[in-house]
């Protein structure tokens, strides 16, 4: 879901791994997470990442649903198919993300909604509280 998130927000995600450790610096107790930190660092100021032999294949979400004719993915709802080798071929790309420019458009019309939503709230929270006290509401536990 942190990919997921990453994504979202139009960051570069150039790896995703996962070590395991309960205690506070314990990560730094294994001589492989120590190689493996260094390797990750190399990546952070390069084009270059950490390929996935999982995942989807445009955007790398690791949460897919299966289909008729192969696999959908649930972040940029791209399909793919699975090879005779068990690698993933693309197919059809989702277009969710897009391109940069294409996020940044999408950022400045939410921030554009919440200038909207912000003139018009009182408006809103009067219409809202004619509906106050209808039915049965749940309070949090």
């Amino acid at each position: 879901m942190l990919e997921s998130f990453a994504a979202f927000l139009g960051l570069d995600v150039k790896a995703s791994v996962s070590m395991r450790a309960a205690l506070p610096g314990e990560i730094c107790m294994k001589k492989a997470n120590l190689e493996q930190a260094r390797r990750l660092a190399g990546l952070m100021f390069s084009a270059k990442r950490l390929k996935k032999s999982y995942g989807c294949p445009f955007c790398g979400c690791e949460i897919i649903r299966c289909t008729k004719n192969g696999f959908v993915c649930t972040l940029c709802h791209s399909y793919f198919t699975a090879d005779p080798a068990g690698g993933f071929k693309k197919t059809k790309d989702g277009g969710v993300f897009g391109t940069k420019e294409h996020l940044l458009r999408h950022r400045a019309w939410l921030q554009g909604m919440k200038k909207k939503f912000l003139a018009k709230k009182r408006e809103i929270v009067a219409i809202a509280a004619e509906y106050k006290d209808v039915g049965q509401w749940i309070k949090p536990g």
